[in-house]
């Protein structure tokens, strides 16, 4: 059975409406794609080829939602850009939940990182499971951020004054969230990398990408609570 049917299972079973009282929280990430990958030749839609425009990931780091504990418990998001079948471009985000979340969390993460990101994530492609090691700075450390899972990789650290500069040279600016969070900071991206998926009913196209060239480059680091 696909993990999407499985976690919709799931979904129907254990996550209800949350608890008034209820809380989670967790820190937040996202690092556009550094350099614009060539366009791609999309070919049908039982395999769409894609080319990436962000990493995201989410973090919990203590709450539940909707009756279900997360602690420590990590979703990663691989938005990409894809072709709707009439030459233009339109996004869609492939998941990567933490492999340590039993079925109900699982579907609790995907029902939590919907709500806190909505549109943001376009429409929502292939949800696999992977070890996920996500590790945010806070506090003085604000601003790292270390990344594994999968084929993923991201590094961010705190920016510098150089950083600033060389991001203003090439017009890159601050990173605006696409995910609800309560506060935010940017960061500089030092590696970044993946294999850009679009996920089929019955088919996959992967891209593997690499943007370590021209780095490093704006990222947002940020905290959410819900």
């Amino acid at each position: 059975m696909r993990l999407a049917t499985t976690l919709a299972l799931a979904m129907a079973l254990h996550v209800g409406p949350a608890n008034a009282a209820e809380t989670v929280r967790g820190m937040y990430v996202e690092a556009p794609a550094p350099v614009v990958v060539a366009p791609q030749t999309f070919v049908a839609v039982k395999a769409v080829a894609a080319r990436p425009e962000a990493l995201l990931g989410w973090k919990v780091t203590k709450g539940a939602h909707g009756g279900v504990e997360l602690d420590g418990l990590c979703v990663v998001g691989v938005r990409h850009a894809v072709d709707d079948g009439r030459g233009n471009a339109k996004s869609r985000t492939a998941l990567l939940v933490d492999k340590r979340a039993n079925a109900a969390q699982q579907a609790a993460l995907v029902d939590l990182i919907k709500s806190l990101a909505g549109q943001a994530l376009g429409d929502v492609g292939a949800i696999e499971t992977a070890p996920i090691d996500l590790r945010v700075g806070e506090g003085c450390a604000m601003g790292y951020v270390v990344l594994n899972a999968g084929d993923i990789t991201l590094r961010t650290r705190r920016m510098e004054e150089a950083d600033w500069a060389a991001a203003k040279a090439r017009g890159v600016g601050e990173v605006r969230p696409s995910s609800s969070v309560h506060y935010n900071y940017t960061a500089a991206t030092v590696d970044w990398s993946c294999a850009a998926r679009a996920r089929e009913s019955e088919g996959t196209a992967r891209d593997p990408s690499s943007a370590r060239a021209g780095l490093p480059t704006t990222a947002c680091v940020g905290g959410f609570s819900r």
